[in-house]
């Protein structure tokens, strides 16, 4: 699975790719919002992983964005933040995100997310 990791802070951004490609998975990173939209269409990825807080444009616009025309990306969305309360300041969150990780991330936990995803993923190619 192609995972899109878009974290501002370059050595978060190398831990989480560093992880990710660990546990098998094809991983692109970006830096922020805007350069995040423009590889949606290149890379194609099946999961994206951001942080909320970011400069120029936040993780929850870019998924936001992401999930409309002309992107229209229909894959999984992972929120990491370090802020706790992230999930009660936006209405539409859940519509927005598929999980939410707390900063410092749980690997193990993060796994687990990774893993479900995937195991979706396998029945509904077995389904369609």
């Amino acid at each position: 699975m192609r995972v899109l990791v878009v974290e501002d802070d370059s050595d978060a951004n190398a831990l989480m790719s560093f992880f990710l490609r660990n546990e098998g998975y094809d991983v692109e990173s970006r830096y922020n919002g805007f350069s995040a939209l423009e590889a949606l269409p290149v890379f194609k990825p099946d999961i994206i992983v951001l942080d909320l807080h970011m400069p120029g444009m936040d993780g929850y616009e870019c998924t936001s964005r992401a999930r409309l025309p002309p992107h229209s990306y229909h894959g999984k969305a992972v929120l990491v933040s370090a802020d706790g309360e992230a999930r009660a300041r936006y209405a539409d969150f859940d519509a927005c995100f598929d999980a939410y990780l707390v900063k410092p991330v749980d690997w193990e936990h993060m796994s687990d997310i990774m893993r479900s995803f995937c195991r979706m993923e396998a029945a509904d190619a077995r389904i369609g």
